[in-house]
């Protein structure tokens, strides 16, 4: 059993930020294992069943995603001269960490 805060869970998950789960649970609409909870900085199992608002919150699975880079992206989290493929995902994607693997030039 692997206890960690219910903003960080929903943040990690790409829900929303710790700021939002903040407000979200503020306003009496997290409930986890069916009991509402009131403080997102609470310490909860991490395997608990946990709703937004009526939506339950899917576990956090593994994920590859597979992308065609158009040219003129690095493939790199960061680079000073160049744009990379980290710009072409959703904000929700890289609050869980994603990293790209592979190395194109820019030009293929």
């Amino acid at each position: 059993m692997s206890m960690e805060r219910l903003d960080r869970i929903l943040s990690q998950a790409g829900f929303c930020s710790r700021k939002d789960a903040l407000r979200y649970a503020r306003k009496g609409l997290i409930k986890v294992n069916g009991l509402v909870v009131r403080r997102s900085d609470e310490k909860i199992d991490e395997d608990s069943r946990i709703e937004i608002d009526g939506v339950l919150l899917e576990p956090h699975r593994n994920m590859v995603c597979m992308m065609n880079k158009p040219k003129g992206f690095v493939t790199s989290t960061a680079d000073d001269r160049n744009r990379t493929v980290m710009e072409l995902l959703p904000e929700s994607m890289l609050r869980q960490g994603v990293v790209p693997v592979g190395r194109l030039d820019k030009d293929t």
